[in-house]
């Protein structure tokens, strides 16, 4: 059947964040192309002519901030929008690195945990204070409901063995 690409998008994503219990939900061609289009909308949001702009960032907000720990081969995709990583190692410098030019946080799910020295909450409290979005990617992870990356945001309860089998 022949369908219009943007009706299908839009009603798997609606589907898929009913599944995971999230706002919103998006099908991309991978892990790589999802936090490229993560970034894009956090740096250009709906604005046509600066997603033409991309990846001159001239005049656009376009630093992101990330963990040191949690730095990757996927920070190309934020680095492909025209965007600069700027390092962070513990929350005294994670609150310091906030500036008028910060679009975003980054962070690969697994690296903000136990053991090192600030939380997924505790990094995402500290975004959110200054109204900057948190782009986590979980591709690695599996699809958890209720969702313990939502669970830094909205404060759900953590995840239990039963609650996990009811995916």
């Amino acid at each position: 059947y022949h369908v219009y690409i943007d009706e299908l998008m839009e009603k798997a994503g609606a589907r898929i964040a009913a599944l995971l219990g999230g706002e919103a939900a998006m099908v991309s061609s991978g892990a790589a192309g999802a936090v490229t289009c993560g970034t894009i909308g956090c740096v250009a949001g709906g604005d046509p002519e600066k997603m033409k702009q991309l990846p001159d960032t001239t005049g656009l907000k376009n630093e992101v901030i990330v963990p040191r720990w949690s730095r990757s081969h996927y920070d190309q995709a934020v680095r492909n929008v025209g965007c600069k990583m700027i390092e962070v190692e513990t929350l005294d410098d994670l609150n310091q690195a906030f500036s008028p030019k910060t679009v975003m946080a980054h962070g690969q799910a697994g690296t903000v945990k136990d053991g090192n020295p600030f939380t997924l909450k505790q990094y995402v409290d500290a975004c959110h204070r200054p109204g900057v979005p948190v782009l986590i990617d979980p591709a690695a992870d599996l699809p958890f409901r209720p969702n313990p990356y939502l669970h830094a945001r909205v404060h759900l309860p953590p995840p239990t063995p039963a609650t996990l089998l009811r995916l």
